[in-house]
């Protein structure tokens, strides 16, 4: 006969239901940190010691204008040569200081499960936030100091439209302005870039070019002698507790740009003044509490605004 103890009919057979006690994975965890950020590639990123200073501005004007009451440069024996004289101006950068603190807790600390990583993830997000809010800021410096120009034969996701074409007006319009120069760059955000890659004038200009170069479906590095960046970065527009709204950082614009060197006599349409970037800690002992902020002190500024364009339109 079997027993019937109370103390033995209590107990629960093991069953894979009841033999694991579930516990933090030390191989996994989501994060979605933003992804796509192209401000730092399409500025030059100049080291500066002082929070505020001035560069030389060089008259675009004067450098190409020619001298109508001269002979062009024409002496005549024992006469002196015209005087000609070039002005300057001034531009400017001035840092701001930009910086956020995250906490981590002494009972945070001491409760977290190691596979939180609490110090690096928090770190990771702090940085993370002031990368994307630099690039909202590079975006808009481009779209505020840009020359518009709008398509010329209907937007790119329709028939009978010329992305070239209307490439090829912006590039001429920077030749006029610069002296000569074509822009080196241009930045077509994802949802552009992903109708300008079906668009049957570049597929048939890529045809018979290297047979990987559209392996992963998208833009070639290079198309029509630019350099090509693709944003792909989205922010949430809309405050906390309200239904997301996921906004493209760089619009439904296609920005044309030189980047050039950091040197002088240089032309480099956006450059970034950075006199440090640092993570500071530190702890409040009456709080229990110790503090990381990630911060850096920049500015962002146009140098040569006659080189940088946008196309609107490029999207119904």
């Amino acid at each position: 006969m079997p027993r019937t103890s109370p103390q033995l009919t209590s107990r629960t057979d093991p069953v894979v239901a009841n033999v694991h006690v579930d516990q933090l994975l030390t191989n996994l965890s989501v994060m979605y940190r933003p992804q796509g950020m192209i401000a730092e590639e399409v500025t030059a990123i100049v080291p500066v010691r002082n929070e505020s200073d001035i560069f030389t501005i060089w008259d675009v004007d004067d450098v190409g204008r020619t001298n109508a009451d001269s002979k062009g440069g024409v002496v005549g024996d024992g006469d002196e040569p015209s005087e000609i004289r070039l002005s300057r101006t001034e531009g400017r950068y001035s840092c701001d200081k930009y910086a956020y603190s995250i906490q981590i807790t002494d009972r945070e600390r001491a409760n977290a499960d190691a596979p939180l990583q609490l110090e690096v993830v928090k770190t990771n997000y702090v940085q993370d936030l002031l990368k994307l809010e630099q690039e909202l800021r590079v975006a808009a410096l481009f779209l505020a100091n840009g020359t518009e120009e709008a398509v010329n034969n209907g937007a790119w996701d329709q028939d009978g439209s010329d992305p070239e074409a209307d490439l090829d007006e912006v590039k001429n319009l920077t030749r006029l302005g610069t002296n000569g120069r074509f822009p080196t760059d241009m930045i077509i955000p994802w949802q552009i870039a992903r109708v300008l890659k079906r668009h049957p004038a570049v597929r048939d200009l890529l045809r018979f070019t290297h047979s990987d170069i559209l392996v992963n479906g998208d833009l070639p590095p290079t198309i029509f002698n630019l350099k090509v960046h693709i944003p792909t970065v989205p922010y949430t527009s809309t405050q906390e507790g309200l239904t997301a709204t996921h906004t493209n950082v760089w619009g439904d614009y296609v920005h044309t740009l030189i980047k050039g060197p950091v040197s002088l006599q240089t032309v480099t349409s956006v450059a970034i003044a950075r006199q440090q970037f640092a993570v500071k800690r530190w702890r409040w002992e009456h709080r229990q509490t110790n503090y990381v902020a990630p911060q850096y002190i920049q500015d962002e500024f146009v140098v040569a605004s006659p080189s940088m364009y946008y196309i609107s339109g490029c999207l119904t």
